[in-house]
């Protein structure tokens, strides 16, 4: 958590939801824990015995050996130092790991992610608000009464009324249908227009203006974009290939944290995306060109899936096969 990267220190923010958990502050909490407020669901960020050995292994200040609890402190401790951090990326992992935190100080850091410039940020901190309800109410109703954070006391409340033990879990609708044979012939077809492509050489210049006109909405790659999609920087070992087949053709292979769902709630506002973070009343949901949307399960009165992925067909419209070689290049620095 106190390396120099950044992301190192976002993966270890991710890692710790194993262990802290378990902490318990050295400071008296200022708001008693209520009952009622839900237990970390437990997410797979990393191995918890690894992560535990990790955090038992960090020697005493006076050298001395230190217990399993005493570790335990040290990395609640510097989590929650990061919610000052300027590095938004770390912000905003942090709100989703204090949903996990059993140390009474994360509500006042979820206060203060609460009040966060970027609005991903905001919905981060509110999708870990179950484990924290009482104490988030009890903090944000000494708000002055213009602060817009109390615009999420409704949220509170029925989350303190109608707790993850007691809420109606949401039937999943699958709608899933297989390609029809007529449009998986017509993928073929237009893969075959592309078939030439790992022969061409791409220029990377020119594919780097093509990704942030096409791409950039739901991919970010060397420091561009937005991050919707796959990583696109684990592509550079791809083979071409696999590549054109992924652009042209996304329905052939979709991982499952990229399948797009759609919700609707008892109100009939309806949204759709990929879920990016779950807890047992609450789900936070991305797509494109908007901010994440934070959601009630007693809220929801559908959710389903079409087995899609979110990624769209369609882009050989956007692309020739030298400008898809061009794009590649880029993304793949080859």
């Amino acid at each position: 958590i106190k390396d120099p990267s950044d992301a190192v220190k976002e993966q270890a923010v991710k890692l710790s939801e194993q262990v802290v958990g378990r902490a318990v502050s050295p400071h008296p909490s200022p708001l008693p824990r209520g009952e009622g407020e839900s237990q970390p669901v437990p997410r797979k960020a990393g191995d918890a015995g690894q992560a535990r050995a990790a955090v038992n292994a960090s020697p005493s200040p006076r050298g001395e050996g230190r217990g399993e609890g005493d570790g335990e402190v040290q990395v609640t401790e510097a989590l929650l130092a990061l919610k000052n951090s300027p590095a938004s990326r770390l912000r905003y992992q942090l709100a989703f790991t204090l949903g996990e935190c059993s140390d009474p100080r994360a509500a006042d850091a979820l206060v203060k992610l609460l009040h966060d410039a970027d609005e991903n940020i905001r919905n981060a901190a509110l999708s870990s608000a179950p484990r924290h309800a009482k104490t988030l109410l009890a903090l944000i109703e000494k708000l002055p009464a213009e602060d817009k954070a109390r615009a999420h006391l409704p949220m509170l409340q029925k989350l303190i009324a109608n707790p993850p033990t007691s809420a109606q879990p949401v039937k999943l609708i699958d709608r899933t249908s297989a390609l029809t044979p007529e449009q998986q012939a017509e993928r073929a077809q237009i893969l075959a227009r592309y078939v030439e492509v790992p022969k061409l050489r791409g220029d990377a210049k020119n594919g780097a203006t093509l990704f942030k006109v096409n791409c950039a909405q739901c991919h970010r790659l060397k420091g561009e974009g937005t991050e919707v999609g796959p990583d696109l920087g684990m592509m550079s070992g791809k083979p071409t290939e696999q590549l054109v087949e992924a652009i042209l053709n996304p329905n052939a292979a979709i991982e499952a944290r990229f399948l797009n769902f759609n919700a609707t709630l008892k109100n009939g506002h309806e949204t759709s995306g990929i879920i990016v973070s779950e807890t047992p009343t609450t789900l936070t949901m991305r797509a494109p060109n908007k901010a994440d949307e934070t959601i009630l399960r007693g809220d929801l009165k559908e959710l389903s899936t079409s087995g899609l992925s979110l990624m769209p067909e369609g882009l050989e419209a956007a692309f020739t096969p030298q400008q898809l070689a061009d794009l590649i290049a880029f993304v793949t620095g080859r």
